[in-house]
């Protein structure tokens, strides 16, 4: 019967540069300091148009949110 592995365990690889045991959304390895490319945070194969548009979307959003809040402040 196949074990379970543990949370830790399924997040679990082997650094490139020094074989040690690492999280993979870690992006330095913490024995080495070697760079390490971490799976969850892999942004290389987004290109700059779409970059820019998705601070443009924060962007737009995060004014929002103030406006909002100025907004209400304001009524109350």
């Amino acid at each position: 019967m196949k074990e379970k592995k543990s949370s830790i365990e399924k997040h679990s690889v082997a650094c490139p540069h020094c074989g040690k045991t690492v999280l993979d959304h870690m992006t330095q390895c913490p024995f080495c300091n070697g760079k390490l490319k971490s799976a969850y945070y892999d942004t290389s194969n987004i290109d700059s148009a779409e970059k820019r548009k998705w601070k443009l979307i924060i962007l737009v959003a995060t004014l929002v949110v103030v406006a909002a809040i100025v907004v209400i402040r304001a009524v109350i």
